[in-house]
């Protein structure tokens, strides 16, 4: 529980988070039939299932969330709606600094 946990956002789950569309599930265009069955039978849970496990663990105090800042241009997001969600922009070289070392490292 006293682990400090940092969320590094990139792309389309920057874009999601940003703006509050982090549960909602998309198919991509040219999805398989059977890639979709599988996808549509894992059982979703409850709406706002993510956020909410993001706040709770954000209560704890624990909880840091980062923007990459090349992907914030590339992606053509709102910078100032960007800061109000997340700790800070930064750079992906400043975000491998500040996971390395950590007992756990999770790349998705």
């Amino acid at each position: 529980m006293g682990s400090k946990v940092y969320i590094f956002l990139f792309f389309w789950a920057l874009k999601k988070f940003v703006n509050d569309k982090l549960d909602e599930v998309e198919f991509p265009a040219g999805i398989q039939d059977e890639d979709r069955r599988l996808l549509e039978a894992v059982p979703q849970g409850q709406s706002n299932m993510l956020k909410e496990l993001l706040d709770e663990v954000g209560k704890m105090g624990n909880l840091e969330i980062y923007a990459c800042s090349g992907a914030v241009k590339l992606m053509e997001l709102d910078e100032e709606l960007v800061k109000s969600k997340v700790n800070d922009i930064i750079g992906l070289p400043t975000m491998l600094r500040m996971a390395e070392g950590a007992e756990t490292q999770l790349f998705i």
